[in-house]
């Protein structure tokens, strides 16, 4: 590791009196390291400028220690190339992977692809000409380049120079509130046999979703139910994600954190410190509530940086949208491959946590990468032109580092022709370059099928806007499709209908628990019955006739835009807060 450092500031002493690269990224990211050794592969000067102290971004830095990887039938992940060289020399064991070993394979795949890395380099204007980044000004000097890469989980430099956003889950209607992140801890004095033991006899015992595999556990939803935060509006205990490290410490991911603006420093880092004090408060409950578990641990430390699942969203060349993820669309210029569930967690406080479906294996289109407005950039990131819907799956690392090393190819052949990358999105040729280039190099690209991808059937209508909107959940077990005539799930209904009031009636919420409590005590199908029911007890809607036979999926969806479009004009949400754009 010291090693690796020493060089890599051997790098940048050089780099810094040159002062001009054909590349310069702003991240140090896990997408943006892949895009930065892409390139430099590629045979091109890059500079990787990272304004903490380390590269890594959400692994290293917000200790995201499982990957949220998708695999084909046999059991391949449908990311490869970088990224699982990346995991090789990281040594992940499955999809866990430890922030320290992490941070020396970054360095590696740097310092061999020749990058010059700037730690610490905080940016503080940006130089622009007509519809072009020309200049990056940051405390540790000047960067300039004919091509630009935003690999920042917030899209921070795309949006300084100009690029069109939307923010947080805008684009649905609801209103422009992002979800909840997170802060990770580390425990120390955990007996780890004993935390597997115990995670295998609540998933037989509770049926609760606990579970062990490895170096992680997950679950004990019951345990982080009881806890009560020191401020319900800005904290919450979910099911414990807990992952055993090689000096037997446990790193810990279940705590959200309401109303961040990752946009405004001062948001961000309140929010951060108060999340600190938060988990010395966790921790002192779970040794009280479980000492059999946790009667012996500290809190050793907590994460430098807050895991922000969602800022901005770019309005690109080309948005994907949900729909698309669940049904593995095609597109022409597909250039990675992604397969992870549409998994949201929440938005707002006390609300259940959003999953869309799981979508059959999806392209996602070079074109998402790409803003209207600036011809020699390409977003990156979580924050590239996905929308919220969609960004539920195609935010995960091991996708946005296949789409990293597709950007660093991209550039290199930009580079060749002299042209931006408006132009270069529609070239046939172009794209046929990029994606061979990426077989070459080992990365899996999505194949180009023929014909329609989304069905035409009448009955998706409502569902697809549902969709859209967040407002549908799909369990896990359908896949690759919306399945309209398929029964709805009362406990999937219930989920969607308190999602919905609570961005449009939070007034109903009491009733709501009332009717969720009464009804939803096991998973089973929704009937004309039940609605019946809810609609009653709600005054909301048109009422619907009874029946115990069950309820078709598009049945449900169609009721529940009604109600959407009765509460519409009662409502105060969808206020966008102020932009801050500036660095």
């Amino acid at each position: 590791m010291k090693k690796l450092i020493a060089i890599c500031l051997g790098i940048f002493s050089w780099a810094a009196a040159q002062g001009s690269y054909d590349l310069v990224v702003f991240g140090g990211t896990p997408q943006g390291v892949a895009a930065a050794v892409s390139a430099a592969r590629s045979g091109l000067t890059v500079a990787l400028v990272e304004p903490s102290p380390q590269v890594g971004g959400v692994i290293t830095r917000s200790w995201l220690t499982l990957l949220d990887m998708s695999r084909d039938s046999q059991g391949k992940s449908w990311q490869q190339g970088i990224f699982e060289e990346f995991r090789s020399l990281a040594k992940a064991r499955g999809g866990a992977i430890e922030p320290a070993r992490a941070e020396a394979a970054f360095l590696a795949l740097l310092d061999q692809a020749g990058v010059a890395i700037f730690l610490e380099a905080v940016p503080q204007d940006l130089e622009s000409g007509p519809n072009q980044v020309t200049a990056l000004q940051t405390s540790r000097g000047e960067f300039r380049a004919p091509y630009f890469i935003d690999a920042s989980d917030t899209a921070v430099l795309a949006a300084q120079a100009g690029a069109a956003f939307s923010f947080g889950r805008e684009d649905t209607g609801l209103d422009a509130t992002p979800m909840a992140a997170s802060l990770s801890f580390r425990l120390t004095g955990l007996d780890w046999n004993q935390v597997t033991r115990a995670a295998h006899q609540e998933a037989q015992t509770k049926k609760n979703g606990s579970g062990a595999s490895g170096p992680a556990a997950w679950g004990f939803s019951d345990l982080s139910a009881g806890y009560t935060p020191s401020d319900p509006e800005r904290f919450r205990l979910r099911g414990l994600n807990l992952v055993h490290q090689e000096d037997q410490s446990v790193l810990v991911n279940a705590l959200w954190i309401y109303q961040v603006d990752p946009r405004d420093p001062e948001s961000y880092w309140q929010a951060h410190q108060a999340a600190a004090t938060e988990a010395g408060r966790v921790t002192e409950y779970l040794r009280q509530a479980r000492p059999d578990l946790f009667g012996s641990v500290q809190l050793a430390e907590v994460a430098p940086e807050l895991y922000i699942r969602e800022s901005r969203h770019l309005i690109g060349l080309y948005q994907l949208k949900p729909e698309e993820l669940i049904y593995g669309c095609s597109f022409p210029d597909g250039i990675a491959i992604g397969g992870y569930p549409l998994d949201g967690q929440v938005y707002l406080p006390g609300e259940d946590p959003y999953l869309l479906g799981n979508p059959a294996p999806y392209a996602v289109p070079f074109r998402t990468l790409v803003p209207v407005e600036v011809k020699n950039l390409l977003v990156v990131s979580q924050a590239a032109s996905f929308t919220a819907a969609a960004a539920f799956s195609a935010r995960v690392a091991p996708l946005q580092m296949a789409l990293g090393q597709a950007a660093g190819i991209a550039v290199a052949i930009a580079k060749s022709r002299g042209l931006g990358f408006i132009e270069l999105a529609s070239d046939p040729e172009f794209i046929t370059d990029l994606r061979g280039q990426l077989v070459q190099d080992n990365a899996r690209i999505p194949e180009i099928k023929a014909g329609a991808c989304l069905p035409s059937e009448v009955k998706q209508a409502a569902l697809l806007q549902l969709l859209q909107q967040t407002l549908l959940t799909t369990p896990y077990f359908i896949k690759g499709g919306l399945y309209p005539g398929a029964p709805a799930g009362l406990y999937e209904s219930l989920t969607d209908l308190g999602h919905l009031l609570r961005a449009r009636a939070p007034e109903k919420l009491t009733t709501w628990q009332e009717l969720k409590s009464q009804l939803a005590t096991g998973y089973r199908d929704l009937t004309g019955d039940d609605l019946v029911l809810i609609q009653s007890a709600m005054d909301l809607g048109p009422k619907p006739d009874p029946g115990s036979i069950p309820l078709a999926r598009y049945q449900w969806a169609t009721w529940l835009q009604q109600v959407k479009r009765e509460l519409e004009a009662n409502s105060n949400s969808g206020i966008v807060p102020t932009a801050r754009e500036e660095f």
